[in-house]
């Protein structure tokens, strides 16, 4: 009797430590590291982007147009056709992780923003036509 009154003790004082120290345990004790937008190279995240069919059709009517990383307003790479001018630009925004996600077009210095992804659009930038302009 007094044996079992002892078990019974011990099983009452560690049955909650040892369930306790479960909620310690993680549950993926390896998880996979997903680099931040600061430690993406630039070169990388256009890389990511120049396949695009927005960059592409772009690039057929502004083939010198410069690419650059913003990380600070939104982060995403900017196609210039030439900065700071009404010529458009082209600004593929970008995950967390550093992945395109959508796109638009900003046209001039007043900065009119145009929503691109479908079809028409891409045709649009294609045409040379992109803001009401040729190139």
């Amino acid at each position: 009797m007094r044996l079992s009154r002892l078990l019974i003790l011990i099983f009452i004082i560690i049955a909650p430590i040892v369930a306790a120290s479960w909620m310690l345990v993680p549950i993926n004790p390896f998880p996979q590291h997903i680099p931040s937008e600061q430690e993406i190279s630039d070169l990388t995240l256009i890389d990511r982007t120049k396949n695009l069919e927005e960059v592409k059709a772009l690039l057929v009517n502004y083939p010198n147009a410069s690419a650059s990383v913003d990380r600070v307003e939104h982060f995403g790479v900017e196609y210039h056709v030439v900065r700071g001018s009404d010529l458009p630009m082209l600004k593929v925004y970008l995950t967390d992780d550093g992945f395109p996600q959508s796109t638009a077009v900003v046209c001039g210095a007043r900065g009119v923003l145009y929503a691109v992804g479908d079809a028409q659009q891409i045709a649009t930038l294609r045409g040379a036509h992109l803001c009401g302009m040729h190139s």
